[in-house]
């Protein structure tokens, strides 16, 4: 029996991916898009698991492409271009009602700082498990990195008690080697059915 719904935020709550930010600056900037994420790659993942702050990467970024900082619109472009899914937004608060509802994200502080007020705050959630904070990405190569245990030891639950919701198939598949049962969002209309599929409640 489902007792917690866990919500990724990149690709489900929020209309976005690292690879929107990347094809836009590249674009505007004038800049390799291979090389860019090439480098970008690696910075992103260690921004995610809170070694490295986005200023330092912004500088090892510049001295790369030999660029400003400010015109890598770190802050400014991710607020362009991350836009709430408002009809995902209400089905949390509405599954909150009978649920534990959980975020699970791999997201750096900095991204984290700019959706916390804005996104966060208006979602009725038990817990945020972010990989910054925690120190485990859902997309670390390294299956003992992964944060789905982690996530089950703090929360006290068995994995068939969890129902876990990710645009990316690759980290509902690592949910599910543990048990922990998954839904590969694609969009609103496609998660309801999905929902509905495994006798979850959306109204």
């Amino acid at each position: 029996m489902i007792k917690i719904i866990m919500f990724d935020i990149g690709g489900v709550i929020l209309n976005y991916t690292e690879d929107r930010y990347y094809r836009y600056i590249t674009k505007k900037l004038k800049i390799n898009y291979e090389e860019f994420i090439e480098l970008m790659g690696p910075l992103i993942e260690l921004m995610e698991l809170g070694k490295l702050r986005h200023s330092e990467a912004e500088d090892i970024l510049a001295r790369r492409f030999g660029i400003r900082r400010g015109q890598l619109e770190w802050a400014s472009a991710f607020n362009k271009l991350a836009k709430p899914d408002r009809k995902v937004m209400a089905l949390v608060n509405r599954l909150s009602g009978r649920y534990r509802v959980l975020i699970l994200s791999d997201i750096s502080k900095s991204r984290f700082s700019e959706i916390e007020k804005p996104v966060l705050s208006k979602l009725n959630i038990e817990k945020v498990f972010a990989s910054f904070a925690i120190g485990k990405r859902k997309g670390s190569l390294d299956p003992k990195e992964w944060p789905y245990a982690y996530v089950l030891n703090k929360m006290k639950a068995k994995a068939n008690e969890m129902l876990f919701i990710d645009n990316m198939k690759y980290n509902i598949k690592g949910a599910e080697r543990i048990g922990i049962r998954g839904i590969v969002f694609k969009n609103y209309s496609q998660l309801l059915t999905e929902l509905k599929k495994r006798g979850i409640n959306t109204r």
